[in-house]
């Protein structure tokens, strides 16, 4: 009789540097976590009020990511490079939450330049984005208005993970594309 065993199969994914397996078939991964170095998939430089890792405010371990305390008309804002991801079709999810102005100065957040979500949550809360490769980046945006100042007039954002639908394993197979769309630069001011 023949016989045949496999053990320890190992699946190698080829553009999943920094994105750790939970197990052998991965459709959840973290993005940005914050609590050690920050990927190349944020981006932060090239705008006036870059956010910063922060230890004041975080949703889970012990850092969170804030942005910059701003004065009227002003924003600070960060990307995340979907076509940094090893997947470039699924959902990401973050956590997000705001001490300022309720209703008037708000956490703006863009897929590929259109306003998908509008939040001014006062306690952390969950928010998702569904993404195809079609779409280059996420734009977090704290915006304030002209008028008052409340709170910290700040937002975090923390937890950053990404979806992948079914049984993909990191994307393997979907090479990033790149967009004109897509923010330029690399890395984020960590603080």
């Amino acid at each position: 009789m023949d016989v045949c065993w496999v053990d320890d199969l190992t699946f190698i994914c080829e553009g999943c540097e920094g994105y750790a397996p939970s197990g052998p078939w991965q459709t959840e991964f973290t993005v940005a976590d914050f609590e050690g170095d920050i990927n190349g998939s944020i981006i932060n430089n090239g705008y006036s009020h870059p956010w910063y890792v922060d230890s004041s405010e975080k949703h889970g371990g012990s850092y969170g990511y804030a942005s910059r305390s701003i004065t009227h008309n002003q924003e600070s804002r960060f990307d995340v490079r979907l076509d940094q991801l090893p997947s470039r079709t699924g959902t990401l999810k973050f956590w997000v939450k705001c001490d300022s102005e309720g209703y008037y100065d708000k956490m703006r957040i863009y897929l590929n330049g259109q306003n998908v979500i509008n939040t001014w949550v006062t306690s952390w809360g969950e928010f998702s984005i569904n993404f195809t490769p079609s779409h280059s980046y996420v734009r977090f945006d704290y915006d304030k208005d002209c008028c008052v100042n409340r709170g910290r007039d700040r937002c975090w954002v923390d937890d950053i993970t990404a979806v992948c639908p079914g049984d993909t394993y990191c994307g393997a197979g979907n090479a990033p594309s790149s967009s004109d769309d897509a923010p330029n630069g690399e890395g984020a001011v960590n603080e």
